[in-house]
């Protein structure tokens, strides 16, 4: 098993767990967060992936063809 948790991937697995929530339960989850709504929140994650893509793709090695 993977025992290395990265600030990411609990953030990820946080906004994931609230899309499936309703009620206090998503406005105490989306606070934790920092966000007031899930469109900000789906905002926040596409703009981190956007990152992400472009740090891997800066940083990988070239690929042997």
């Amino acid at each position: 098993t993977n025992r290395v948790w990265s600030p990411v991937n609990a953030y990820i697995a946080l906004a994931m767990t609230a899309e499936l929530t309703e009620g206090e339960t998503q406005q105490e989850l989306l606070a934790v967060l920092g966000v007031d709504s899930l469109e900000n929140l789906r905002s926040r994650i596409s703009a981190a992936r956007q990152v992400t893509r472009v740090g891997i793709r800066k940083y990988s090695l070239p690929s042997r063809r």
